[in-house]
C-alpha cells in the first residue's frame, strides 16, 4: 500500500476547487461561527473592547453565513460568496481603526501567536522536501535537489525568528500598546504576504525536487518558488522596517529581492535551488552580524 493512502487528509481541503467544494465551505463556515462565539464571549467579559469588537463581530457573522450558504449553491457561483465573505473579513480591521476603536493589546501574546502561525506554515516547506523525495523515490537527482531545498527552509526560519521577526517584536515592546494604528497594524498585515510567500515556496520546493524525475514543468516551478521568495522577502523587509524605517532593510533583505529574481532568469534546474540557498544563507549571516553589532536591535521571539 502506498504511504500517501494512509495519511489522513484535511477535511474538504484537497477538493476545495472540485466536487468537494461544499465540504470545504461547510467547514470554513462553521469555523467562522465558532469565532463569532468567541467574539461574543469577549464582548461580554471585556467591555472596554466592545467598540473594537463590533466590526469583527459583524464581518465574521455575515462571512460565516455566506460560506454556509455557498455549501448549497451551485459552483462556480458559490465561489463568489467565498470572495465576498473574505472581503468582509479583510474590511473589518481598517473599519475598526478608522472608527477610533481600541482595545488592550497583550504585548507577549501578539508576536507569540504570529510566530506560532509562521512556524506552522514554515513546516509545510519541510514537509514539501520530504514529499518531493517520496514522490521521486529518492533517486540521486531528487536527493541533490532536496539538500539546498532544506537549507532554504532553514534559512527562512532563521530570518524570521532571529532577524526580521525579532526586530519587529523589539519595536512592539518599545512602543507598548499605545500606537496600535501604526506599528501594530503594520506588524499584523505584513504577515499576510509573508504567509502567502511561504505557501508558494513550499509548493515550489516540492515540485523542484520532483522536476528532477521529469514530472513537472521546471519553468512554472521555478517562478512559483521565485514569486514566493519575493513575497516573503518583501514582508520580512516590512517587518524589519518597523525598527528604523525602510533603510533598515536596504542591505538585507532588500538586495536579496533582485538577486532572487535574477537567479530565476539566468539559471534553471537544481542550480536554482543551490544559488537561492546561497543567497539566503548570505542574508542570514548579514542579519546575524548586524544583530551582534547592535546595528539591528532584536528581541527573542
Amino acid at each position: 500500500m502506498r504511504l500517501s493512502r494512509t495519511v489522513p487528509r484535511p477535511f474538504g481541503t484537497p477538493t476545495a476547487s472540485g466536487e468537494g467544494a461544499w465540504r470545504f465551505a461547510l467547514g470554513y463556515g462553521v469555523l467562522r461561527l465558532i469565532l463569532v462565539l468567541q467574539y461574543l464571549r469577549a464582548w461580554r467579559h471585556v467591555p472596554d473592547a466592545r467598540r473594537a469588537i463590533k466590526p469583527y463581530l459583524y464581518a465574521h457573522s455575515v462571512s460565516g453565513a455566506l460560506w454556509l450558504i455557498s455549501a448549497v449553491v451551485p459552483y462556480p457561483a458559490g465561489y463568489w460568496l467565498w470572495g465576498l465573505g473574505i472581503a468582509l473579513e479583510f474590511a473589518a480591521p481598517p473599519v475598526a481603526g478608522k472608527g477610533g476603536a481600541d482595545a488592550p493589546l497583550h504585548m507577549e501574546h501578539l508576536p507569540e501567536r504570529f510566530a506560532l502561525f509562521v512556524i506552522l506554515v514554515l513546516g509545510e516547506s519541510v514537509t514539501a522536501v520530504v514529499t518531493g523525495l517520496q514522490v521521486s523515490k529518492w533517486d540521486r537527482g531528487s536527493v541533490l535537489a532536496a539538500l539546498p531545498a532544506f537549507i532554504i527552509a532553514v534559512a527562512l526560519w532563521w530570518m524570521y525568528f532571529d532577524i526580521s521577526g525579532a526586530a519587529a517584536k523589539r519595536r512592539l515592546q518599545r512602543e507598548g500598546p499605545q500606537s496600535r494604528f501604526d506599528v501594530h497594524d503594520r506588524f499584523l498585515f505584513a504577515h499576510l504576504p509573508l504567509a502567502g510567500g511561504l505557501v508558494a515556496i513550499g509548493v515550489g520546493l516540492e515540485h523542484a525536487i520532483t522536476d528532477t524525475a521529469g514530472e513537472a514543468s521546471s519553468t512554472g516551478t521555478r517562478w512559483t518558488l521565485i514569486a514566493g521568495l519575493v513575497l516573503y522577502l518583501s514582508a520580512a523587509w516590512a517587518l524589519q522596517a518597523l525598527t528604523d524605517h525602510w533603510r533598515s532593510g536596504m542591505l538585507w533583505p532588500g538586495l536579496a529581492i533582485p538577486a532572487v529574481v535574477g537567479t530565476g532568469y539566468l539559471v534553471s534546474g537544481t542550480l536554482v535551488l543551490v544559488l537561492l540557498a546561497l543567497i539566503l544563507v548570505t542574508g542570514v549571516i548579514i542579519g546575524l552580524a548586524r544583530r551582534e553589532t547592535g546595528d539591528l536591535p532584536t528581541a527573542e521571539v
